[in-house]
C-alpha cells in the first residue's frame, strides 16, 4: 500500500472484551472465544479488581528492616498486639516494624518445628496460642507468655471453638475447660477424643469444628463434653497441608487431593458429587506440587479485605524471584459467588499470616528462607524489584475459525491508581504463537497518552507531554489506551504486559477492531 494511504473501515468488526473469568486452562480455546472471551489463558501477578477487570498486584517490603535474631528460616510469623510474633531457632520475639528485641519465650524450648497459631479473645483480652510440634504449647497475652503445661506436649494444631481451646497431636483431639486455657480436665469439662486417623488441622464453620486428617475430614458439632458427638464429612480425602487451611468470609479453604476446595463445597461434594473450585488451575497446582511435594513449602495467606486465598510454593534453593505462587479471588457477581484464579511470581513465602490490627486495618505478612519478614499489600514494587506482570487473553477465532482475521487496532479501558499512567507492552500473538511464522513485535501502548498530560517520575514517552510534580492531569487520558494493531491469523490472542514499579492498574475492558479475510 502506497505511503499514506488510507485502509477502508467499512468492513472492520468490533469486539468488545470484557475482562472477567481469570485463568480458564479447563476449558478448549474455541469454547473459550465462544463464551468466555474475557478469561484468560496465562497470567502472572494479577488478581481480581473489586470494581472489575484485571488488576496488577500490590507490591511488598520490608516489615522490619532488622533480621530476626537466630539461624534458619523463620518457623512462623504471626499478628499479633499490634505487631507480629516471629518465631526463629526455638525464641520467639515480637517486633512493630522496629527491632526485634529479646526473645520473650516463657520457658526454654528445643528442636521447634513448624508453628502454628489461633487468635481468640476471652475475659482476659485478646490472646494467641501456638504450638510448635515439640514443645508444649505457650499463650500470649500481648506480649506476656504462659507455657500450657496441662495441653498437649508437642501439638500440631490448635483452634479456639465454643469458648476452648482444642489441639490436635497424632490421632488424639484435646479440648479445654471453657474459658480456661489452661485446665483441661474431664472433671471441670475437659476431655480428649480418639479421632481414629491423623489429624492435620482445623477450621470452625457454621458453628461446626471442622477436623482435618491425613485421609478424612470430620466435624464435630455440640457446645460441652456431654453432647460433643464427632461425624465423617467425608472419609475419601484429607488435607496433607495443614498451613494451607485458612478461614474466609464464611467458608475455610484448603488444599486437598484434587486442588483448592472449601468446606462448603466438600460437604455438598458427598451428597452432588461438588468439584475442587480450582478445577481451572488444577494442572498448574499439580504441577508445582510434582515439584514442592516431598521437599518445600506449602503454605496459604488471605487478604480479607479483598476476599482473596494466595497459595505458595517455596524451597530454600529457589529464588524469591522465581518463586511460584496462585492468587484465589473470590467475588460477589449478581448475587453468586464466582472464584477467578492467577499465577503468581516472586514472592518467596515460606510462613505467613495476616489479621486486624486495633485501627482496624489489616495486615498481611510472611517470611521466606532469609530471616527477615515482610508486609505484603503495600508499595508498587517487590521488595524494591520490578514486578513483573502480564495477562494473555484466549487465542480468538472469531465466529469463524476457518476464516484469516486481519487485526487492525485494539483500545484498552484501564483504572489506574492515583490517576498515574500505566506502562503498558501489548504483543498479538497470531494462529497459536505458531513460530514458523513472523509474529509481531509488542507494542507499547504508553505512547498513546495524549499529549497535554503532565507525568511524575515517569520514564516513558508520553507524546510530547511533560515530566513534573507526582500527579497525572488530565484523569480521562489515563483511562485508555490505544495501539494499532499489524498482523492476520485464523486466530489471534492479546498479551498485556508491564515491567515496572509504577502504580498498580486495572484492564477492565479490551476493543478489538478487525476485518475478515479469504479461507
Amino acid at each position: 500500500m502506497a505511503t499514506g494511504a488510507v485502509i477502508p473501515t467499512t468492513d472492520w468488526r468490533t469486539k468488545t472484551i470484557i475482562m472477567s473469568g481469570g485463568e480458564r486452562l479447563d476449558v478448549e480455546p474455541v469454547l473459550l472465544d465462544n463464551k468466555e472471551p474475557g478469561a484468560l489463558i496465562d497470567s502472572q501477578n494479577f488478581e481480581s479488581g473489586l470494581a472489575g477487570g484485571y488488576k496488577r498486584t500490590k507490591g511488598y517490603a520490608l516489615y522490619s528492616s532488622s533480621e530476626v535474631p537466630g539461624t534458619g528460616r523463620n518457623l512462623g510469623v504471626f499478628v499479633h498486639n499490634n505487631g507480629v510474633l516471629a518465631c526463629r531457632d526455638d525464641s520467639i520475639y515480637h517486633g512493630t516494624t522496629g527491632t526485634w528485641g529479646s526473645d520473650i519465650a516463657p520457658a526454654a524450648r528445643t528442636s521447634a518445628g513448624q508453628y502454628r497459631a489461633v487468635r481468640y479473645t476471652w475475659s482476659a483480652g485478646k490472646r494467641i496460642c501456638l504450638v510448635d510440634g515439640v514443645n508444649d504449647p505457650v499463650r500470649f497475652i500481648a506480649t506476656t507468655g504462659t507455657e500450657l503445661s496441662n495441653a498437649p506436649t508437642g501439638a500440631t494444631c490448635v483452634e479456639e471453638f465454643k469458648n476452648r481451646l482444642v489441639f490436635g497431636k497424632g490421632g488424639i483431639l484435646t479440648y479445654s475447660v471453657a474459658d480456661d486455657d489452661t485446665d483441661y480436665t474431664t472433671n471441670n469439662g475437659g476431655g480428649a477424643i480418639n479421632i481414629g486417623d491423623t489429624i492435620t488441622g482445623f477450621g470452625v464453620w457454621r458453628k461446626l469444628l471442622i477436623i482435618f486428617c491425613e485421609g478424612s475430614i470430620h466435624r464435630l458439632a455440640g457446645s460441652s463434653a456431654s453432647d460433643f458427638v464427632v461425624e465423617p464429612i467425608t472419609e475419601d480425602f484429607g488435607c496433607l497441608h495443614p498451613d494451607t487451611i485458612k478461614g474466609i468470609r464464611d467458608d475455610v479453604v484448603f488444599l486437598g487431593p484434587d486442588g483448592i476446595r472449601t468446606v462448603s463445597a466438600t460437604v455438598k461434594n458427598v451428597e452432588v458429587g461438588v468439584e475442587a473450585i480450582s478445577t481451572p488451575v488444577n494442572q498448574h497446582i499439580q504441577d508445582q506440587m510434582s515439584i514442592y511435594q516431598a521437599s518445600g513449602n506449602i503454605s496459604a495467606i488471605t487478604v480479607a479485605n479483598k476476599s482473596q486465598y494466595r497459595l505458595f510454593w517455596s524451597a530454600s534453593t529457589v529464588a524469591a524471584t522465581s518463586a511460584i505462587g496462585l492468587n484465589a479471588c473470590l467475588n460477589r457477581r449478581q448475587g453468586t459467588d464466582e472464584w477467578e484464579f492467577f499465577k503468581l511470581k516472586g514472592i518467596q513465602v515460606a510462613t505467613g499470616d495476616s489479621g486486624r490490627l486495633d485501627n482496624n486495618s489489616e495486615l498481611v505478612v510472611h517470611s521466606g528462607h532469609d530471616g527477615y519478614v515482610y508486609s505484603q499489600e503495600t508499595g508498587d514494587n517487590y521488595n524494591n524489584a520490578n514486578i513483573s506482570a502480564y495477562i494473555q487473553l484466549p487465542y480468538l477465532y472469531l465466529d469463524d475459525p476457518a476464516l484469516r482475521k486481519i487485526f487492525y487496532r485494539l483500545k484498552l479501558i484501564v483504572d489506574v491508581e492515583g490517576s498515574a499512567v500505566a506502562e503498558l507492552t501489548t504483543t498479538l500473538l497470531l494462529d497459536d504463537n505458531d513460530s514458523t511464522i513472523l509474529q509481531p513485535s509488542g507494542l507499547d501502548m504508553t505512547s498513546s497518552i495524549p499529549t497535554d498530560v503532565a507525568v511524575y517520575g515517569f520514564t516513558g514517552g508520553v507524546g510530547t507531554g511533560s515530566l513534573y510534580g507526582t500527579m497525572v492531569y488530565g484523569q480521562g487520558a489515563s483511562k485508555n489506551y490505544r495501539t494499532g494493531l499489524v498482523g492476520g491469523g485464523q486466530n489471534g490472542s492479546l498479551k498485556i504486559s508491564s515491567n515496572d514499579t509504577l502504580p498498580s492498574y486495572a484492564i477492565q475492558t479490551a476493543i478489538l477492531e478487525y476485518e475478515l479475510g479469504a479461507r
